[in-house]
């Protein structure tokens, strides 16, 4: 895998692993945390269908913390499990 820099800017520093065009991992500037959000690592998890899980997830007595909504990277979902742990789904995008 290799190391590449999505975004330098001292707005946002984003670097991926990635091999060819897939990405496997991310990380981003301690200093340019979203609003709202804790430092700390994000576990996604992908799947065939972002909205699916989205609705399993509450089924199955855990909360989606973000509403599905389109990225660049996928179609993404934050959601914490009944034990209080969070986590991510994402659909990749269709290429």
């Amino acid at each position: 895998m290799d190391p590449a820099d999505e975004a330098d800017t001292p707005e946002f520093r984003y670097s991926v692993l990635q091999q060819g065009e897939l990405q496997y991992a991310g990380i981003m500037d301690i200093g340019h945390v979203p609003e709202g959000n804790t430092p700390g690592w994000r576990i996604y998890i992908e799947v065939a269908s972002s909205d699916d899980v989205a609705v399993k997830v509450v089924e199955l007595g855990g909360t989606v913390t973000q509403e599905p909504v389109d990225t660049p990277y996928g179609r993404l979902v934050g959601c914490l499990d009944p034990m209080g742990a969070v986590f991510n789904v994402m659909q990749p995008p269709e290429l």
